[in-house]
């Protein structure tokens, strides 16, 4: 396609690991020949990035814009910038000179995702006639070569004759084996006749590593794939369990576990019976680490002969309090934090453990009688979302910005202190965790023998490839990847909420994610004076407790954001400063990836415009990558990877955009219409779309947004949401047996049955925003057949069938 407002030029480059498209733009001045202005080339560079998407490489756009770049605050600078943000473009050439009359005219564009393979860009003279500079980079671009092979060993499992495997198990040391027999030499046992077993029938297979180009196959991509193979196990073993959870159905309220003592003490734990122990395999995963001697399949497949002995183990470790040794290896597989993030620095990578199956098991059942203590005697920190059930990120934030919110309508302005954790389960001290396991959670006797047990001595090695280190001692730490870890973590630092509620100060946790706020009136220079000072207080008896219990603040990764509406923002003359340690924390600059909270960009006045932006560009360059290769996929397969890396994203936390301004969510609108035009091949467009929504099932943004607030909703008031959420809400009429006439006769009309209280209090944009406020008129106006049906996942359906029904 021929451009009228610029000239460009591209070819393809073939590199090592990627493709790569040299673009050679050149955009002329305004002059008699080449009337064409700023605003026409934005236009039609608009619909070259458009195209640009879907042709396979990543593109290094470089060449003369006449765009004064070095002055962003001018209108049509400003407008370029925006323009490369919405497509996930990074501009490289520093604002410097480029021409010799001055301006940073001449530019090198590349995606963000490519932006550390361009370094040590220079600008000087070009020696030629030409009145423009040189501009010159260098780039990581490896030529494509030959590389030297890789092998791998690795077992067939498609070798096993299962029958002939159960066969060798009944007539082996695990079916005849010593009643008094240890956990620890139970499990050495185990896992020696297993690793025999499977070197007879399944023995080691030498293999050569051939990896094709898939540039699109990325590690999500990857993840994704895994997750939906899962599904379709699940989906064939549904018909398996219906029977059984029919009887499971009719002895539920036999098997509700008894509510404890008053005095809440918890000294041992209960041995469970072959049912729970076979019930408790069927639903593990199936992932396979290199410490078990046989995978999860094939464990579940032999259950039924290998019960008497698990039994055994698993009772007999509950009983005596002894964590079996060799369940305390842990074979950790480094893993980058984020994607693009520098493989040659260790604190980029994260140490997830990988544990064999059996040992979570033992912790399974373990974290199930745990649970049932700490709920049943609100132990839970409140404000805790972290690893807990019901909770999430997405409750969490709701809460918090309805607390924001309602601070900012009031004309407040709000101090927002994101509290940064170093290594945070790394460092937790065994001794200091028992004592706190004992006084403050009442765990005493074997139970809490067993969790010393499980906590000492335990031993790691990394794996590389297909090497593995020597193992080493953990002396501190609860182990990334396992279970029972996460849950030992958010009790150890429960007491943070204590220290906020001290002082004043809101907190929300989410495992070592810790964000502290509270307001004050910017024209009330005493109470500004105050809660600066008790936030200073709050902060460094947090700071101290962090000390004594020997855990790490990272003082200068820790954010202070303010908050408030734009006018009083502005005619604020309160300056922000708090101190942390011997810190000065001052208000971050709301940029980059700063104002983050759990994945979500906030803004100074909570309009959720940096999260919108920021979630159409990666749903922006996602498309493209899918576009490269859309012609290859059919119908069903683009429209799972649609929603599996496009409509996931436009949802997590999507309840926040809740009554948000149209103009602002017709970047999302225009994401989710060009993904639904990519899975039906749709080029024109004035082309309705409504009839390929319902086609492909997929509800529009705002449906969306309403679907998920009255999830929430259903969830408060039917009592599976945060007790935080539900406080929120205030229920009118509750009456969840509607077949109770003498209920119905009270009511004054069958409509009123589960209606919510809607704030009588005059309401403006920003209160309208507020889950406490949004969410009683959204429920209200469901039907009151959707309203009184309890279980979540058919609530779920029947409201999507209602959407659907109304667009």
């Amino acid at each position: 396609m021929k451009y009228k407002s610029f000239q460009v030029m591209e070819s393809l480059l073939q590199s090592q690991q990627d493709i790569v498209r040299l673009v050679n733009l050149y955009r002329p001045p305004y002059t008699k020949k080449a009337r064409y202005t700023e605003c026409a080339f934005l236009e039609e560079f608009e619909d070259y990035l458009k195209d640009l998407t879907v042709k396979p490489g990543f593109p290094i756009i470089a060449g003369d814009f006449n765009f004064h770049m070095e002055k962003p605050e001018e209108h049509y600078p400003k407008k370029l910038y925006q323009l490369l943000e919405e497509y996930d473009l990074y501009q490289h050439v520093p604002l410097e000179p480029t021409h010799d009359q001055g301006g940073t005219l001449d530019l090198v564009v590349t995606n963000r995702s490519f932006k550390e393979k361009l370094t040590s860009f220079e600008i000087c003279p070009s020696r030629t006639k030409s009145d423009h500079f040189l501009v010159l980079f260098d780039a990581d671009i490896k030529t494509k070569t030959k590389e030297d092979a890789k092998f791998m060993n690795y077992r067939n499992f498609n070798l096993i004759d299962t029958e002939q495997f159960k066969e060798d198990i009944l007539i082996s040391k695990l079916t005849n084996f010593p009643k008094d027999m240890s956990p620890n030499d139970a499990v050495v046992l185990y896992n020696t006749v297993l690793t025999q077993l499977m070197d007879k029938h399944c023995p080691y297979i030498k293999k050569k590593i051939t990896k094709k180009p898939m540039p699109w196959l990325d590690l999500e991509l990857r993840i994704l794939r895994r997750k939906r193979r899962t599904a379709e196990h699940k989906d064939k073993d549904k018909d398996k369990d219906k029977d059984k959870d029919k009887d499971k159905d009719k002895d539920k309220d036999k098997d509700k576990d008894p509510v404890l003592d008053k005095d809440c003490i918890f000294d041992n734990f209960s041995e469970i019976t072959a049912d729970e122990l076979k019930d408790l395999v069927s639903k593990m995963s199936n992932k396979f680490c290199c410490l078990d001697p046989i995978p999860a399949f094939l464990l579940k497949n032999c259950v039924d002969e290998l019960t008497p002995f698990l039994l055994h183990v698993l009772n007999s470790s509950l009983k005596t309090g002894v964590f079996p040794s060799d369940m305390k290896k842990a074979v950790i597989k480094p893993t980058l934090k984020k994607e693009n993030a520098d493989v040659d620095i260790l604190s980029n990578y994260r140490p997830v453990s990988n544990l064999s199956a059996f040992s979570k098991i033992l912790e399974r059942i373990v974290l199930n009688q745990l649970n049932v203590h700490l709920t049943n005697h609100s132990l839970y920190s409140k404000v805790q979302s972290g690893y807990r059930p019901n909770h999430s990120c997405e409750t969490l934030l709701v809460r918090m910005c309805d607390d924001l919110n309602k601070e900012i309508e009031a004309g407040n302005v709000v101090i927002v202190v994101l509290l940064d954790l170093s290594a945070a389960f790394d460092t937790i001290d065994h001794t200091v965790l028992l004592e706190k396991l004992m006084k403050d959670y009442g765990i005493t006797g074997s139970a809490l023998q067993w969790i010393k047990s499980y906590l000492e001595k335990r031993h790691f090695c990394v794996k590389i490839d297909d090497t593995l280190s020597s193992f080493l001692e953990l002396l501190f730490g609860v182990p990334q990847g396992s279970l029972l870890g996460p849950i030992l973590f958010i009790l150890y630092i429960k007491a943070l909420q204590k220290i906020a509620a001290k002082y004043g100060l809101d907190i929300q946790l989410y495992a070592d994610d810790s964000q502290l706020y509270i307001s004050f009136k910017p024209n009330r220079v005493v109470q500004f004076i105050d809660v600066q000072d008790r936030t200073n207080k709050c902060l460094a008896e947090i700071k101290a407790w962090m000390v004594n219990n020997y855990m790490k603040l990272n003082e200068t990764k820790t954010e202070l954001l303010v908050l408030g509406k734009s006018h009083v923002l502005k005619k604020c003359e309160l300056s922000v400063r708090l101190q942390f340690g011997s810190t000065e924390i001052l208000p971050t600059e709301c940029k980059g990836d700063s104002w983050k909270s759990l994945g979500v960009k906030f803004d100074e006045t909570l309009n959720m415009e940096r999260q919108i932006n920021n979630v159409k560009r990666k749903c922006s360059w996602t498309m493209m990558n899918l576009r490269t290769i859309g012609r290859y996929l059919d119908e069903g397969i683009k429209l799972m990877l649609v929603k599996q890396l496009v409509i996931s994203k436009l949802d997590y936390c999507n309840s926040l955009y809740m009554n948000l301004p149209k103009t602002r969510l017709n970047k999302l609108r225009s994401t989710l219409n060009g993904a639904v035009r990519f899975i039906y091949n749709i080029e024109e467009r004035t082309t309705d779309l409504v009839p390929f929504y319902k086609k492909a099932h997929i509800l529009p943004i705002d449906q969306r947004i309403f679907f998920k607030v009255c999830l929430l909703t259903h969830k408060s008031v039917h009592g599976t949401a945060p007790d935080y959420l539900k406080a929120l809400l205030d229920v009118d009429v509750v009456d969840k047996e509607l077949s109770n006439t003498m209920t119905m006769t009270r009511s004054k009309r069958p409509d009123d049955h589960l209606m919510l209280k809607v704030p009588k209090n005059k309401r403006s944009k920003v209160d309208d925003r507020r889950f406490s406020s949004h969410a009683p008129i959204a429920w209200n106006s469901l039907p009151l057949m959707l309203r009184c049906i309890t279980d979540t996942n058919c609530f779920k359906r029947m409201l999507k069938n209602h959407l659907y029904n109304q667009f």
